[in-house]
């Protein structure tokens, strides 16, 4: 009988560094996100320049939509992760 535990150990890997790469992302996302939300929330981005307001509030939205997505493909890889290896079990 064919072992299937190599396979498992190796898919494991894959999904677990893929895992890792994913958290990064949404770490340096979420710091982004926060840092802009701070200088737009503190009136830093007025003491930078006063007529960019519009640029600043944009590149708050777009930080917010970076984070929201690699949020949802950190979620959506986690939970894949660990439903194929209960799905053989659930069938």
């Amino acid at each position: 009988m064919v072992s299937l535990l190599p396979v498992a150990i190796m898919t494991q890997y894959s999904g677990a560094a893929k895992n890792f790469k994913l958290r990064n992302d949404n770490s340096r996302n979420l710091s982004d996100m926060a840092s802009r939300f701070v200088e737009h929330a503190r009136g830093i981005l007025l003491l930078k320049s006063f007529p960019e307001n519009g640029y600043f509030r944009e590149q708050l939205m777009q930080s917010a939509e970076r984070f929201e997505q690699s949020g949802r493909a950190e979620s959506k890889n986690g939970a894949w992760q660990i439903a194929k290896f209960f799905i053989p079990f659930e069938l």
